[in-house]
């Protein structure tokens, strides 16, 4: 079977599609529907516009914003995944950016004044919503990119699949949005996808780890690109909702999940990393297919 691959930019990550067909108008089309849902959820849940219902709550000064249904449900996964991973995780910890930097990392660690000043404004419990509205407190602040990805892989695959049953073609597709994938279908009826798990520190002579999956999502969380150190001690990008701080790097690089869907396999993929050293048995407990790098 030949694959044809399209490769775009969005979600500041190079993507791609790769279809298991040699219909190139085919695989054109599905790409430009995957392209396009990508496009949108960025324009509709990236917190870098001023155009967009993210804009609208940051913004918003205490008062309540209308939502509509598809931001309640992100909004319900991120109340999922902070009760699972016991506050750990929380799109209102955003604010915290403005003490950590990481594209411009700190030489010195902030004041516990400062930090505690940020913290003030960190906490899901502090919103108020519901079906129709949400409304913070003033100075609060969300961001769903750490969701915003995984939604957006799943629902791409979801209307490729739709697309491709209406036209009763077959072509089975893979969607790969900066690591995060989903597939729909496996790419023939005896074979499986073949996925190479990034891996900075391979050496020349070494062979990236490769997983195979037939269909269902793949999602990797880990520290090995967003790192700094002060004082001799390394942090990772993972800031800590509750205490201020980022996590200190572990002997954990990454961790890959497969699961149903990407949205499930970043999931636990992310709370396995926030679990630090129980991250295996946490992992195991899941029954799923993962692969931990050190």
């Amino acid at each position: 079977m030949n694959y044809i691959k399209f490769e775009f930019t969005c979600f500041a990550s190079s993507n791609e599609i790769l279809v298991a067909t040699e219909d190139t108008q085919l695989a054109a089309a599905i790409t430009e529907i995957a392209k396009q849902e990508a496009f949108r959820i960025e324009r509709k849940y990236s917190r870098f516009r001023n155009d967009n219902i993210i804009h609208s709550i940051n913004t918003a000064l205490g008062k309540p914003i209308p939502i509509d249904s598809e931001t309640y449900q992100l909004f319900s996964i991120a109340q999922v995944l902070h009760q699972q991973s016991q506050g750990m995780f929380d799109i209102t910890a955003g604010v915290l950016n403005q003490v950590w930097n990481f594209s411009n990392p700190p030489t010195y660690l902030p004041s516990q004044e400062t930090i505690q000043e940020m913290l003030n404004y960190v906490g899901l419990h502090l919103i108020e919503l519901n079906d129709t509205h949400v409304r913070l407190q003033p100075n609060m602040q969300i961001d769903f990119g750490g969701i915003a990805k995984e939604y957006a892989v799943d629902r791409s695959a979801m209307l490729i699949k739709e697309y491709l049953k209406t036209i009763q073609a077959n072509a089975p597709t893979l969607v790969n949005y900066g690591g995060d994938i989903a597939t729909t279908a496996p790419p023939t009826i005896t074979t499986q996808w073949h996925i190479t798990i990034a891996q900075p520190s391979l050496t020349q002579n070494s062979t990236a780890p490769t997983i195979r999956v037939a269909k269902g999502g793949v999602a990797t969380s880990g520290d090995h690109y967003k790192s700094f150190t002060i004082d001799n001690q390394t942090f990772t990008h993972f800031i800590n909702p509750l205490t201020g701080y980022p996590l200190p790097k572990q002997h954990i690089s990454s961790i890959t999940v497969c699961a149903p869907t990407c949205m499930s396999a970043g999931m636990i993929s992310t709370l396995a990393m926030l679990k630090g050293h129980q991250a295996e048995e946490f992992l195991k407990a899941q029954d799923v297919l993962f692969y931990v790098m050190r």
